[in-house]
């Protein structure tokens, strides 16, 4: 019909491992076409099971846009991980968009598999003597990047 209207996920850009208590941004592509007016509501979740056939789930962001039509519009979601230990391991990452509008819903979600990740990346950087990329290298890792990794250096030649 004419009338009709479309409203379809067509992307999540998720990196496959969150760290604890980072802030992430989520690309999401998405389309709507047949809508005049209104808003879109836009969620993210992380999901689990809880080991007896039961999902938990955690909403971790949500955001109303005013409705566009297009055939590749594109947001992005940005949250910060959850240190809940329940919520570490293997998680489902959940994007729901819903438009409502004179009693008529019109819904769709997509979702990915995610590791949440509270351990720090271990790094062992061995070389015989400093040489250029030592230089940028090690003041990068251990000062930029000291709350998600721990790094040990050894100069065989210093």
């Amino acid at each position: 019909s004419s009338e009709g209207g479309q409203l379809q996920l067509k992307e999540i850009g998720s990196p496959d491992t969150l760290f604890v208590e980072d802030t992430v941004s989520i690309p999401v592509r998405w389309r709507a076409q047949g809508f005049k007016k209104g808003s879109v509501n836009l969620k993210l979740l992380l999901s689990r099971n809880d080991g007896n056939g039961n999902k938990r789930l955690k909403e971790v962001y949500k955001k109303e846009i005013k409705l566009e039509t297009g055939e590749d519009l594109r947001d992005v979601l940005s949250f910060i991980v959850p240190k809940d230990a329940e919520y570490q391991g293997d998680q489902d990452l959940a994007v729901e968009i819903e438009y409502k509008a004179d009693g008529v819903t019109f819904k769709d979600s997509l979702k990915r598999t995610v590791r949440v990740a509270d351990s720090k990346i271990k790094i062992l950087y061995i070389e015989h003597s400093p040489r250029w990329e030592f230089k940028f290298l090690q003041p990068a890792l251990v000062n930029r990047f000291e709350k998600r990794c721990k790094v040990d250096f050894i100069l065989v030649n210093a």
